[in-house]
Formats: C-alpha cells, structure tokens, sequence
C-alpha cells in the first residue's frame, strides 16, 4: 500500500477509477426512478412545442402550464373586418397542422382577436368568425373537428396600440392553445406504471 501512495500515476489511477466507480452508480440510481404521469406529459408538450418553434418561425411559442401558446406574428392573417385567412397565412398554418398531426393526443382551443374598429359586439362576432375560419382550414387540412374549439374574444385583449395601423394589424390575430387531452393522460398513466 506504501509503495502505491509513492507512486503518483497509481495514485491518479486510483482516484479516476474511484470517480468513474461514483459516477456509474449515481447514473444507474437516476435511471431508476420512475417517470411520473406529469412529467411524461411535460417531455411531450415540451418536444411538441420545441417543433412548432423550430417549423412555424413567424409564430411566438409559449408554455404555459401544461399547455402550449402559439401566436402567429407575421400579422398577415386577416384584413381590417374580414374574417377570411389571407394566402398568405396559410403557408404557416399549413406548418403548425403537420406537427398538430404528429402529437394527435392534444386539444386545440382557437382563439379570434380584433382591433377596436367597430362596437363591442360587431368585434366580438368578427373575432369568432375568424377563430372558425382558422377552425375550418385545419379542419380541411387533415385536423379531427372533435380536436378542436374555437371562440372570440373581440378586442377585449390587445398586444398593440390601436391608435395606428401597424398596432391594429398586430391585434388582428389568432391564437392558437394547444391542450392536454384524455388520451394524453391515459397514456401517461399507463406508461409511467
């Protein structure tokens, strides 16, 4: 034993296996605990939301909680009073329904949003008919309607000033939240069993 404390490289030798030693127990005990129902849902929100980052690049991508925010932010969606997707739109939703066709076990709530041209309820039927027309191109894309909610909410939640033009087109928008669903957590019970 003396004779290896004199000798530096067996000392070396000794501590790098020791560490080595250390280091493979400490990963076999984390690979043992057990994956939850919620972080299994996590990892799943988390890769869903890091594609529709990485395809969709005129859109903002939020988590938020459980859920993931896409707000599209290229500001061409829809006209001043009209509730029709312009051409231009489509090729970024078309992007978003690729992925939505990937992580099938989630819930799309579609939210329509105004300026505030016009009165309460002219917005608040505007911003609904825009969240349906969204609806209906994904709808018409390949998404199952029963994965689906759309709804206004006029233009009670702005994210510019409507005092000029650029302001009002950013609040002309939809967003879209994309949900856990049963199936999700169903498969997350049984997965993490």
């Amino acid at each position: 034993m003396i004779s290896l404390l004199k000798k530096p490289k067996s000392i070396f030798f000794l501590l790098t296996l020791f560490t080595v030693v250390f280091l493979l127990n400490s990963c076999n005990s984390t690979k043992n605990h057990k994956t939850t129902p919620d972080t299994y849902i996590k990892k799943y929100m988390d890769k869903e939301a890091f594609e529709i980052q990485r395809a969709v690049k005129d859109s903002k991508v939020e988590r938020v909680g459980d859920s993931i925010k896409v707000t599209f932010t290229n500001e061409i969606f829809f006209d001043h009073n009209q509730y029709t997707l312009k051409p231009q739109a489509e090729s970024s939703v078309k992007k978003l329904v690729i992925i939505l066709k990937k992580y099938s076990k989630t819930y799309n709530i579609i939210q329509g949003h105004t300026d505030d041209t016009g009165n309460d309820d002219y917005n608040l039927s505007l911003s609904y008919k825009r969240a349906e027309e969204v609806k209906h191109f994904l709808s018409l894309n390949g998404i199952e309607e029963k994965r689906m909610n759309a709804y206004g909410v006029g233009d009670t939640q702005p994210v510019a000033s409507n005092n000029n033009e650029e302001g009002k087109a950013k609040n002309r928008r939809v967003v879209i939240w994309i949900t856990v669903d049963y199936g999700l957590k169903e498969e997350a019970e049984a997965r993490t069993q």
